[in-house]
C-alpha cells in the first residue's frame, strides 16, 4: 500500500491510498476532508466497481456504488442513511432499467 496525504496549514485535506501490490480487493481509496472531518470517500475496486460515500459532519449520509465494468446484473445502487449513520434504504438500478427498493 502507498498513501499520499495533502495538507493545508496543517489541516488534512485529502489522502489517496493505492494498492500497489494488488493485495486487496480495491485498487484505490480517496478520502477528502472538510474542516478536519471526513467529507467524501471514493473507492475503486478491482472488479471495476466504484463506491462514493458522502459524510455530513463526519457521519455517513449517502453511498453510491456503480458497476462500471458491467460485472453484475445491476448498474448502480444508492444507500441512504439517517442522521446517526444508520442505513435507511437501498435503491438498485438494474441493467434492464428497472429498479428495486429495500428498506431497513
Amino acid at each position: 500500500r502507498m498513501t499520499k496525504s495533502t495538507y493545508d496549514a496543517g489541516a488534512l485535506l485529502y489522502t489517496l491510498t493505492t494498492d500497489t501490490a494488488d493485495v486487496f480487493a480495491w485498487s484505490s481509496i480517496d478520502l477528502s476532508y472538510d474542516a478536519g472531518r471526513l467529507a467524501l470517500r471514493s473507492s475503486t475496486y478491482d472488479d471495476g466497481r466504484v463506491e462514493v460515500t458522502g459524510f455530513t459532519d463526519g457521519i455517513r449520509s449517502s453511498r453510491v456504488m456503480t458497476d462500471v465494468e458491467d460485472a453484475y446484473d445491476w448498474a448502480s445502487y444508492t444507500d441512504s442513511f439517517d442522521g446517526n449513520g444508520d442505513q435507511i434504504d437501498r435503491v438498485f438500478i438494474n441493467d434492464d432499467g428497472s429498479s428495486d427498493t429495500f428498506l431497513f
